[in-house]
């Protein structure tokens, strides 16, 4: 069964412009791996640092590498564009038949949902000299790229556009004034550093669709009390911020059952659904179009800018190809983000495959992304994903996590459910997995089939033993590294810009956790001057940090009978990894971490 579902359309005219953008590197293919391996291995030594220098020789072009591509581009008529050593690439311009003549590159357009994309399919290093092919380590089209890959945190199934009205489960709880808890609830039950709040920490969001809308934001923080914080966007490229129509979410909320309606933080009886819904739901519940991401961006600042509010949000909207993608994660790590938060993604096999990446990765934004947290020291945190341990959209039966949670630097951020959560606490709290849009969700976890299992997680027998159980013989890099509340029953509170709403997903953990890492950032930099962790995904691992964790005991991830999936317990597991932090503990155990001799 193919994994690709883009339909071949019109062939690409040979004389039509193309831009590509070429991944280069000092290094060999065979001295790339070896060197790669070291700068992993740094960073489990000293997850503290930054590794300039291994990034530098790793992902860096000279002047012989520029040389080399541009005289090979006067010889063909080419053009360079742009250049740039660090990660190295050069853009160049041409027509398809120079580019496929003379590179190997060949193009084709594929249509998505009614799109026509280019995208290029082939990269035949035999056709370009070996002194130049040996330095190519990524090849990326800068066309429009396919969003309908990208794994949005708000999925509907086909059955829930075609009924209509509402789909989910659960109901979330409610406090006993009847109103919704929030993240600053959130945030007390999982014991954040109090009097710390974010402020001189920059945190970072790639929005590659959709938008921010004007000021809607102000209306949560007032609600809740809080200072409206700097949230600053940047559009890249040839990328706009274009919001959904406030009507479109609204919609959306009411028809799918995800909030109700009233003014913010209270809601109005019948107000749950409208009547418009059954005739616009194949319209409006489109799993990755401009409302959705929309909706996703307004979440993820909602929730990271109400726990840590002083801190600085940076919003970098970008086109979601891999071009849009790798500049936005280089753009972040150089205007000093502290923290980058990625709440998108794809099964390794799945959406990636469509832009010619059959590996299951994207170098590019491989590269881009060893810059930003080796180099540059920020911590990325990744949302797992809602697909439990089978997140493909196409082969139903396949374990395998999604990307770029399966990086092996990021913090992958899993899901979980809290039960029995009340104003004063909760009874317990299980591996997320929930029936919500009529559909079945799960936290994403497993192990990656491409990415290493880096030395942190090779030291935890409880992996092995996940792996074996599973039959799994020579695991890779596992996923998540922690987890938070994703469940759609314990949601927390949203305002819409119209309507009330509640989050779900490993998209909502992932910002939540963001916000602890800036109070925590925060406290380190006046105690210590460190801004910031580039090996936090390491760090988490340490048996004295580890003690700050809570493990998940129950719950798994299954999203299908019959298929394989991973159970919660003891020590880590691939459906909440480590377990889901306690924050104050968090905070003591790297600060001891930091003083040690």
């Amino acid at each position: 069964m193919s994994d690709n579902p883009w339909k071949d359309r019109d062939p690409v005219n040979d004389d039509e412009p193309m831009t590509i953008t070429l991944g280069l590197s000092c290094l060999q293919p065979d001295e790339r791996v070896k060197k790669r391996r070291t700068l992993v291995e740094t960073i489990a030594a000293n997850p503290l640092a930054r590794h300039e220098e291994l990034v530098d020789e790793l992902h860096g072009a000279n002047d012989q590498v520029f040389t080399t591509v541009r005289q090979f581009a006067e010889q063909h008529d080419l053009k360079v564009v742009r250049e740039r050593r660090v990660p190295g690439e050069v853009v160049l311009t041409g027509t398809a038949r120079q580019l496929r003549r003379h590179m190997g590159v060949d193009f084709k357009r594929v249509d998505g949902k009614g799109r026509g994309i280019v995208v290029p399919v082939t990269l035949d290093n035999a056709r370009m000299p070996e002194a130049l092919a040996n330095y190519v380590t990524a090849l990326m089209c800068d066309e429009e790229g396919p969003s309908d890959g990208l794994i949005s945190p708000f999925l509907f199934d086909e059955g829930a556009r075609a009924r209509g009205s509402t789909h989910h489960e659960p109901k979330p709880v409610l406090r006993p004034d009847g109103k919704p808890f929030t993240a600053l609830d959130l945030a007390a039950l999982y014991n954040f550093p109090p009097n710390l709040d974010g402020s001189g920490v920059k945190v970072g969001f790639i929005l590659p669709d959709g938008g921010l809308p004007e000021d809607v934001l102000g209306t949560y923080f007032d609600a809740l009390g809080l200072k409206r914080p700097s949230i600053q966007l940047t559009e890249l490229g040839l990328a706009k911020n274009s919001p959904a129509l406030l009507e479109e979410i609204r919609e959306i909320v009411l028809a799918f059952g995800l909030g109700i309606g009233g003014p913010p933080l209270h809601g109005e009886a019948g107000t749950g659904q409208t009547s418009a819904a059954p005739v616009r739901a194949g319209r409006i519940s489109d799993p990755n179009n401009r409302p959705l991401f929309t909706m996703e961006i307004l979440l993820d600042l909602a929730i990271c800018g109400s726990v840590a509010n002083g801190a600085e949000m940076r919003v970098y909207r970008t086109l979601s190809n891999r071009v849009g993608l790798r500049d936005a994660v280089i753009r972040a790590a150089d205007d000093g983000v502290s923290i980058l938060v990625i709440t998108w993604g794809a099964a390794e096999r799945d959406g990636w495959e469509n832009w010619g990446v059959p590996q299951g990765q994207v170098p590019g934004l491989n590269h881009a992304l060893d810059y930003a947290i080796a180099k540059k020291g920020v911590t990325v945190l990744c949302a797992s994903g809602d697909g439990g341990s089978t997140p493909s959209r196409f082969v139903q039966d396949r374990l395998e996590p999604t990307f770029p949670a399966s990086h092996d630097l990021v913090v992958a951020c899993g899901g979980t459910a809290i039960d029995g959560w009340t104003a004063s606490g909760f009874q317990d709290e299980v591996a997320w997995n929930e029936l919500v849009l009529g559909r079945r969700m799960a936290s994403c976890g497993g192990f990656s089939r491409f990415v290493e299992q880096p030395p942190w997680q090779r030291e935890l027998a409880e992996i092995a033993g996940v792996a074996e159980a599973t039959g799994i013989a020579a695991p890779g890099r596992g996923v998540p590294d922690i987890a938070a509340n994703a469940a759609f029953a314990s949601g927390v509170w949203l305002w819409l810009g119209s309507v009330n709403a509640f989050s779900f997903g490993t998209s909502a953990a992932a910002p939540l956790l963001a916000g602890l890492m800036a109070r925590i950032y925060q406290g380190l930099a006046s105690k210590h001057g460190i801004s910031g962790i580039p090996g936090l995904g390491a760090l988490l691992y340490d048996p004295a940090v580890r003690t700050a964790m809570r493990p998940i005991l129950k719950g798994n991830n299954i999203r299908r009978n019959g298929v394989n999936r991973y159970d919660a317990g003891p020590g880590w597991n691939a459906c909440t990894g480590l377990g889901r932090p306690s924050g104050v503990e968090l905070q003591a155990a790297i600060e001891a971490f930091i003083a040690r001799p």
